[in-house]
């Protein structure tokens, strides 16, 4: 709580470090501590007032990984509205939404949970100009990376690997979670951001292997799967400094009553998933007129 108070209005998260860190490794090390909790590499272009509370709470709270995977928690979450009544509807493609409002009167609403603006906006046909305008401010936080399902770990004590001088990752969610069968092991490969340059496409997945053969030399012969990703949306928004949490839209699109967006660029609360859960909980409140 004390290092969130800290935080200046319209500072990024690179210029707090640059205010607060005194040594030039610290500040290397706390800048490394907080591309793993806000999976963003440029700190100068996310607000200190969104990523040190992330920072803090990594550094406290960690994470848990479940057995299974994360998939738990969509079963969870599918259950959980099954049994208040909620009607899913899945393997179906959805081309556009007619506003709930516009069809079926002042009490019903339309909840997009979509992924980013740009999507919300295709699907009320550009309908919005608030969403247009929410989709052209927005700016993707990005990440390529490498999953390995392995027969074993060549060298079982390297399971963590942060790059302090370059933006990579790498991590042995096994045996902390039962995820492969055999005691085989699931190793998590992870490049930050696109280096502004197009040549990170390609170099991504060799950077990557280069740090495994590094970390776990011999790791070819003991692949069993491998997926990479190039350039993944790891959030589709990030709070810019100048504006901060609060600056972020939503849920209510002002132009389409009865319409509310939820997601990880939605509302003045949390990062990532917790902005995402956040922002969905708002907006249901908002659309069954339960909201404060």
């Amino acid at each position: 709580a004390r290092l969130v108070r800290t935080v200046a209005p319209g500072c990024s998260m690179q210029q707090w470090i640059d205010a607060h860190v005194r040594h030039p490794d610290a500040r290397a090390i706390v800048a490394m501590a907080t591309r793993v909790a806000c999976y963003c590499d440029a700190l100068d272009e996310i607000s200190a007032d969104a990523a040190v509370p992330q920072f803090v709470l990594a550094l406290t709270e960690g994470v848990r990984y479940l057995d299974g995977g994360f998939q738990q928690l969509v079963d969870g979450l599918t259950r959980c509205a099954e049994q208040a009544g909620a009607k899913l509807v899945v393997d179906a493609k959805l081309a556009t939404v007619a506003a709930a409002h516009d069809q079926y009167g002042p009490f019903a609403a339309t909840i997009l949970a979509v992924g980013g603006p740009a999507h919300a906006d295709a699907l009320l046909d550009g309908s919005s100009a608030a969403l247009r305008a929410w989709a052209a401010a927005q700016r993707p936080v990005v990440a390529s990376t490498l999953d390995l399902g392995l027969r074993r770990l060549p060298v079982p004590a390297h399971r963590f690997v942060l790059g302090v001088d370059a933006p990579l990752y790498l991590s042995v969610h096994t045996p902390t979670a039962a995820l492969a069968p055999g005691g085989g092991e699931v190793v998590h490969c992870l490049r930050y951001g696109d280096g502004g340059q197009a040549a990170h496409d390609a170099g991504a997945r060799d950077e990557m292997e280069a740090l495994l053969d590094r970390a776990q030399p011999g790791w070819r012969d003991e692949v069993v799967a491998a997926r990479f990703g190039r350039r993944m949306v790891v959030a589709h928004g990030r709070p810019e400094p100048a504006s901060g949490l609060a600056g972020r839209p939503g849920p209510a699109v002002p132009d389409r009553p009865g319409v509310y967006v939820a997601g990880d660029w939605v509302g003045p609360v949390g990062l990532l998933a917790d902005a995402a859960l956040a922002s969905g909980v708002r907006a249901a409140r908002l659309a069954t007129g339960s909201a404060p």
